[in-house]
């Protein structure tokens, strides 16, 4: 069974609010608003492997996209605090092994494993 992680982001606030609290430059308006960022980061980038998986072909014609993929991701989270890439990468990262599961074809396999 695939567990949905849609609500991640929400589940770690405190953490930063510790981080806040401790002397952080930054307010809890810009943390919610890196959570916010970080939510739709995982949504579009969650959607757009899983998309890709769903149609990868044997020809290996996917190989480019997921870089494409990739690359952009790495671009967006630039803009995100450390804690909440590191927490977007983790996140997605488990999510994708929990779709890994869901398929039998070892070329939507290879997306979701290099991904």
């Amino acid at each position: 069974m695939v567990r949905d992680h849609s609500r991640w982001f929400l589940r770690d606030l405190a953490l930063d609010r510790n981080a806040v609290a401790a002397g952080s430059s930054c307010g809890i308006r810009a943390v919610r608003k890196q959570f916010r960022v970080s939510a739709m980061l995982y949504g579009r980038y969650h959607g757009q492997i899983l998309g890709l998986a769903m149609r990868s072909q044997a020809d290996g014609g996917w190989k480019a996209k997921l870089r494409e993929i990739l690359a952009e991701f790495d671009n967006d989270c630039r803009d995100l605090s450390r804690s909440c890439n590191h927490l977007l990468r983790l996140e997605l990262a488990t999510q994708i092994e929990h779709e890994l599961l869901r398929f039998a074809d070892p070329n939507k396999q290879a997306v979701l494993i290099i991904a």
